[in-house]
């Protein structure tokens, strides 16, 4: 069974059951990965169905999942309710990807992780820019261009007097709704935002216990390499430090709270363990294990990680063209 017959299977289940995904309160994504068996990864494909509970008394998701769809085998796996991850908290000069740093709003002690420098594009080649989320360096889209980035974020004493390393140079919108009981709600891709470094050298393309990317990965080679079984990745983040997990779905689609609502998003990867991050590592960079950046880590709970793919960072993240010569 090919990832792309997983991935047409997927479709088809959402396209003919929109209404019972709205209103599931107990469904909270769906996505495609290897099917898991007492907690360890398996070499099948499989459609897999994540659930606040497992039910086996006829009220559970359980019980709507077919074994099979379109003769791909389905899952159903507990996670729990993710929310916008929101410690490197001391001032680094110059700045590494996975300190501390966000966008200052008067009144709000708030952090999350500056993820990746880089290079800017064709004009601004000689420019350097930070790559995080929108609710780290946009404050979900209550922020302007050009208000300052401080690094390190306020919740770690930065101070916008003598710590502004930057500013905020192009975000993203996110769009939200009120609840999560929507039939057709506004899909979002990313949560990816970049600040514009004032100086130069005062951040490095370094990434702390990780080193200098070598490159990034395409949505296709993502899929194919959790297809072949090669699903381990890293990061390094403000809170949890240096941390390394598995990809346990690819084509997640699903509910992300934030402070300013609910967030539905298509096509994002889920990483296990839970413990590959807490609050404050919204923005770490997500790389495979030879250093090659797969993701954008920006929400998560108990059991799992959520991420951007970053192939959709770039081509999203306008005007520049960080897919050409950042590294």
């Amino acid at each position: 069974m090919s990832i792309r017959d997983c991935l047409q299977a997927k479709a088809s289940w959402k396209q003919d059951n929109k209404e019972r995904f709205a209103q599931d309160d107990n469904l909270l994504g769906i996505g495609v990965g290897l099917k898991e068996r007492n907690g360890r990864f398996s070499d099948e494909l499989s459609v897999k169905y994540f659930v606040r509970t497992k039910k086996r008394d006829g009220l559970g998701i359980d019980e709507m999942v077919p074994a099979r769809i379109s003769d791909v085998a389905t899952d159903v796996v507990q996670i729990a309710p993710l929310r916008a991850r929101g410690s490197f908290t001391m001032q680094v000069r110059p700045g590494v990807g996975g300190c501390s740093g966000c966008v200052v709003v008067p009144g709000l002690n708030y952090t999350g992780t500056l993820g990746l420098g880089m290079r800017g594009y064709g004009s601004l080649s000689d420019r350097t820019f930070i790559l995080s989320n929108n609710h780290v360096l946009a404050n979900e889209n209550q922020s302007h261009i050009g208000e300052p980035i401080i690094q390190p974020g306020t919740l770690d004493g930065g101070n916008p007097q003598t710590d502004v390393i930057g500013e905020l140079f192009d975000f993203v919108r996110l769009n939200f709704e009120p609840n999560t009981n929507v039939s057709n709600p506004q899909v979002n891709k990313v949560d990816a935002a970049c600040a514009l470094v004032h100086r130069f050298g005062d951040f490095s393309r370094e990434i702390f216990w990780v080193g200098y990317p070598k490159g990034w990965r395409t949505r296709q080679s993502v899929e194919q390499a959790v297809a072949d079984g090669n699903s381990r990745v890293q990061k390094t983040g403000r809170t949890t430090g240096y941390t390394t997990g598995e990809i346990a779905a690819i084509s997640y689609d699903g509910w992300v709270a934030y402070e300013t609502g609910f967030a539905y998003f298509e096509d994002q990867m889920l990483i296990t363990p839970g413990s590959f991050s807490a609050g404050g590592d919204s923005g770490s960079v997500i790389l495979d294990m030879d250093e090659n950046i797969v993701g954008l880590l920006f929400a998560g709970g108990a059991t799992h990680t959520v991420a951007n793919f970053i192939e959709d960072v770039w081509q999203l993240l306008s005007p520049i063209d960080f897919s050409d010569g950042i590294f």
